[in-house]
């Protein structure tokens, strides 16, 4: 057995005289660490979180923010939605995830059929020879990692099966409530259906990302695409102790942090955006597990970026919450969010111009207009990294291709 010492306390996956309940029953504060128990560092999982990360993306391409976002619900215990055309690797990426943490991993794609048997296991033979009733137990409630894809095919009755699981780790018997060891659940479509706040299933998926084919095709053919094999650095406890000690640190997040986050979502108020106090508060795990997947323990203000994947509820509104989020949280990442958007928004209309379209000329002048003006705030920021320099080459490329447009109508 292991634990992680707090100011308070320390945090351990033993239930026996604990103080408070943590990540849904996967971890609980006591006043000592249990006998024999040995002490492991919040940083230390982390670290290998990230590199187990790192070692995925290294093996797929353009994987990076979705793996990411992974990483962020594995640490916080947070589900992940990501939604895109088939065949980008979601479920790979899972399964990696899964082999990463020497964890057990579920898979199912779920449609209008899919019952009960489907997703935790057939009636037990043995219990029905002596005239009993039980389940043999598998799937989803022996899993710890599950990626549930065509997440809309699947009946409403499914998705609260299925919320109850991934949310409260816990499955209904017939002799009451069975705790499962579910560490984090994916779910997966390719669009999203049903997205709004009424919506019980979609307001418990916490982080939501869409998931792009890749730019490159070319690297696919050279990478190994999840074909080598992941070495496990960590266990199943890790997990839930890292998951254990991410909620406690949330509830006691810095002063400076939480006046940051109201700031952030009286803003979003009063543009006419509703966030669920469920979210909200499940933001600030995503805020302490993105400082310790970066090698921290105390969260910073940039973290605060993680409620661009959380806070926003309707797609269309994805890109508005992203832009509030980022002028509050972290600047530049909110100018390499923008610029991102308005680059694949220039790249559609380029496609759509033709010599008939009004004012073809004045509006192939816009999009240079408003692409150049995304370079000089690129060109500005200090911490862009590699995806400055992505945008910065498309942002060459798509006003060469306007250029040659241009000259094309002029003609």
């Amino acid at each position: 057995m292991k634990y992680i010492k707090t100011q308070n306390g320390v945090i351990s996956t033993e239930e026996k005289n604990h103080l408070l309940i943590l990540a849904q029953g996967h971890a609980y504060l006591h006043q000592a660490q249990p006998s024999g128990a040995a002490e492991i560092l919040p940083r230390d999982i982390g670290k290998e979180v990230a590199a187990l990360r790192d070692e995925i993306t290294s093996q797929l391409v353009g994987m990076e923010e979705a793996v990411h976002l992974m990483a962020m619900g594995l640490v916080s215990g947070g589900n992940v939605f990501l939604w895109s055309l088939p065949g980008a690797a979601k479920s790979t990426s899972a399964r990696m995830l899964a082999a990463g943490i020497s964890g057990d991993f579920f898979s199912l794609n779920l449609g209008p059929d899919t019952g009960k048997n489907d997703l935790f296991g057939p009636p037990s033979l043995s219990a029905m020879k002596k005239d009993q009733w039980d389940r043999a137990w598998s799937r989803v409630a022996t899993a710890h990692i599950t990626l549930f894809d065509e997440w809309d095919k699947a009946s409403q009755v499914v998705h609260n099966q299925l919320l109850t699981a991934m949310e409260e780790k816990l499955v209904t018997t017939n002799k009451g409530s069975k705790n499962i060891p579910l560490l984090l659940g994916i779910a997966a479509a390719n669009d999203v259906v049903d997205p709004n706040p009424r919506n019980a299933s979609w307001d418990r998926l916490l982080y939501r990302m869409q998931v792009k084919y890749p730019g490159d095709y070319q690297s696919l053919l050279t990478v190994s695409g999840g074909r080598s094999p992941i070495k496990p650095r960590l266990s199943p406890e890790d997990i839930q102790l890292i998951q254990g000690w991410v909620d406690y640190q949330a509830m006691n997040l810095p002063l400076e942090i939480r006046e940051a986050m109201s700031a952030i979502y009286a803003e979003m108020k009063r543009k006419g955006f509703e966030v669920s106090p469920r979210r909200f508060v499940r933001w600030g795990r995503a805020i302490v597990a993105e400082a310790v997947l970066d090698g921290r323990t105390d969260p910073e203000m940039g973290d605060l970026y993680t409620g661009a994947n959380i806070l926003w509820v309707k797609p269309k509104n994805m890109e508005k919450v992203q832009k509030s989020v980022g002028a509050s949280s972290d600047p530049e990442k909110a100018i390499l969010v923008q610029a991102e958007a308005t680059i694949e928004g220039v790249d559609q209309e380029l496609v759509k111009l033709t010599r008939e379209t009004p004012n073809v000329l004045s509006k192939v002048m816009d999009l240079q207009t408003g692409l150049n003006a995304h370079r000089k705030r690129l060109e500005g920021i200090r911490n862009g990294g590699v995806q400055k320099e992505q945008l910065l080459k498309k942002i060459q490329e798509l006003n060469s291709d306007l250029i040659d447009k241009a000259s094309e109508f002029s003609a």
